[in-house]
């Protein structure tokens, strides 16, 4: 989902200067490390919007993920995982990990929030792994990524 498209489900809840400034409030609180479309995801989640789309019947391939894309279920196998890194935000510490993932597809990078980054310690490359929920967006470098974090 673009700006204009998450805005739209939080019509009458806040106003678009608000909202833009909350994008940018949210984008400091990470460090600078979300874009203003995951920012927005998480200040209209907060604010109650219903964001999801239907579960699918079976699992997503790689090549079947699109930007904005919520409530994901995808099987694929480990390539690489990062060490967790640390950062400061606003309300305190901040930590990820990434994974590298793929299927018979493509490829594609999981990343992990908070205490969900402790869930790459158990994995080892090779790993068949199975992702229930998240949101699909683009990615820091290029590509997809799929963004977890606790509820």
């Amino acid at each position: 989902m673009n700006l204009d498209e998450i805005f739209s489900k939080l019509q009458g809840k806040i106003e678009r200067a608000e909202f833009e400034q909350k994008i940018k409030e949210k984008i400091d609180e990470f460090g600078g490390l979300l874009s203003e479309e995951g920012a927005a995801l998480i200040i209209a989640t907060d604010l109650g919007a219903d964001l999801k789309v239907e579960r699918p019947h079976e699992f997503l391939h790689v090549r079947d993920l699109v930007v904005g894309m919520g409530d994901i279920w995808l099987c694929a196998r480990v390539t690489c995982i990062s060490t967790i890194k640390e950062f400061q935000r606003q309300s305190g510490t901040g930590r990820v990990a990434n994974i590298d993932v793929m299927d018979g597809t493509g490829s594609t990078r999981i990343v992990l929030w908070d205490d969900l980054a402790d869930v790459s310690l158990n994995l080892n490359k090779g790993d068949i792994i199975e992702v229930r929920g998240g949101y699909v967006k683009k990615g820091f470098r290029e590509g997809m990524e799929i963004h977890l974090s606790p509820s």
